[in-house]
């Protein structure tokens, strides 16, 4: 075979592959995949994060849940990764009830359709016998936007922030 028609041939399957991995997504469109990340997204996601720790706060976990694609992922405290949306509000509800759940981001970034957040979380954990227990952890997140523009949990990564080691 001649080189010429070999790197046609080669070409020609490339461009077959790549017109097959487009036509998976879910919105193909040119427009949408190479959208840019504007604040107006980041505004978006920060009045996601207060009703999601609104929905916490409350013990609405069912609220919570909704915010999770329902392929989602979530890893928790170091654990086994917990798959689906309903497998997930099942993990909250497990949880003992909180109050004042703050997410913070410290990083923000997205290009089209995904966004990356790392930040903390504080809140105030209420244990049976009344006491209040503080906590500070971190996140790190993955979002995609919805065909309806919601942004939608994809993986979820949280962790209690260790105390620092004594010298």
């Amino acid at each position: 075979m001649k080189p010429s028609l070999l790197i046609f041939v080669f070409a020609s399957l490339l461009a077959i592959g790549c017109a097959t991995t487009v036509a998976e997504v879910e919105d193909p469109t040119l427009e949408n995949a190479l959208a840019r990340f504007t604040d107006e997204d980041i505004e978006t996601l920060a009045a996601d994060d207060r009703a999601f720790e609104e929905a916490f706060n409350n013990g609405d976990m069912a609220k919570v849940a909704s915010f999770y694609k329902e392929d989602a992922v979530v890893i928790a405290f170091g654990g086994a990764p917990i798959h689906g949306k309903g497998n997930i509000q099942a993990f909250f509800e497990t949880l003992p009830p909180v109050k004042d759940l703050v997410l913070s981001d410290d990083y923000v970034n997205g290009f089209g359709n995904n966004v990356i957040q790392r930040g903390t979380i504080t809140m105030t954990i209420l244990m049976e016998d009344g006491t209040e227990v503080p906590f500070k952890g971190n996140f790190l997140v993955t979002r995609e936007r919805q065909a309806d523009g919601n942004w939608l949990y994809v993986n979820d990564m949280f962790d209690e922030e260790a105390a620092p080691a004594a010298e």
